[in-house]
């Protein structure tokens, strides 16, 4: 993986609900943050009902905001978000159709749910790791795998995943005092992004740049990035587009121009 496309501040896989979807894309855009999201991730229940519909879903939304994205000076990575196929028990190469179809359709960033697999040992990767190694790489592209919170993860654990799941980005919830050292056993070519910001808001950007601080002590700041802790949800209707100010900002402090 080059550095070419390292996508410093990414917007979380969910937002608040909307129904204009395009203006949420066009709000994104206009922050200037670096990876901009569809703001609906499917989830388990709507993939286990109709894999293909729910993948359709995606792929009309992908449509609709790419079609925003790529208007602008330089093209907008857009993230779209499902599960992994592993934990669901699904077959994992009817899932690799359809993700493959979503890579092919102009998603930048591919973002999995495996967060399972920090909260069972028992879970074997193995199977998802083969099955995302069939997945298509045009430039600028980016696995992420959502780690979920990396306080449920340990060293050992987090080695094991990472190394059979083979993802450009592993995304973490992380709290104020959490222990940040077992970032330094992700793959040497990946990128750590960490979910430090309060979707409530009230930090300051002197808050969050001193927890990015402490994960750089572990990995070298070239090798992270920056999100929402967690997403958006109804509750943070009045702090999204704040926060996701916030996050462009302290993104463009940290690293400078936040690509």
């Amino acid at each position: 993986m080059t550095n070419a496309y390292v996508y410093r501040s990414e917007t979380p896989a969910r937002l608040v609900k909307t129904d204009d979807l395009v203006e949420s894309a066009k709000d994104q855009i206009a922050l200037n943050l670096a990876v901009i999201s569809l703001g609906d991730p499917v989830d388990v229940d709507e993939i286990k009902k109709s894999p293909d519909d729910a993948v359709a879903r995606l792929l009309g939304e992908l449509a609709q905001v790419r079609a925003i994205a790529d208007k602008g000076v330089a093209a907008a990575a857009v993230k779209v978000s499902l599960p992994l196929p592993g934990p669901m028990r699904l077959d994992p190469m009817l899932l690799s159709g359809l993700m493959c179809n979503l890579v092919n359709q102009g998603a930048t960033i591919l973002e999995l749910d495996g967060s399972a697999y920090g909260l069972n040992a028992e879970l074997d990767a193995a199977d998802d790791g083969f099955t995302l190694m069939g997945l298509p790489k045009p430039e600028g592209f980016r696995l992420a795998i959502n780690m979920g919170a990396l306080s449920n993860w340990s060293a050992d654990r987090l080695a094991e995943i990472a190394e059979e799941l083979a993802a450009d980005r592993y995304i973490f919830a992380i709290n104020a005092g959490d222990d940040v050292s077992a970032l330094a056993k992700l793959p040497e070519d990946s990128i750590a992004v960490l979910g430090l910001i309060d979707p409530a808001g009230g930090q300051s950007n002197d808050d969050i740049l001193d927890l990015i601080d402490v994960a750089a002590e572990v990995l070298d700041q070239e090798r992270l990035a920056l999100t929402v802790r967690d997403g958006f949800d109804a509750v943070h209707a009045d702090s999204q587009q704040k926060v996701l100010y916030q996050l462009a900002e302290v993104s463009d402090i940290f690293w400078g121009l936040a690509v």
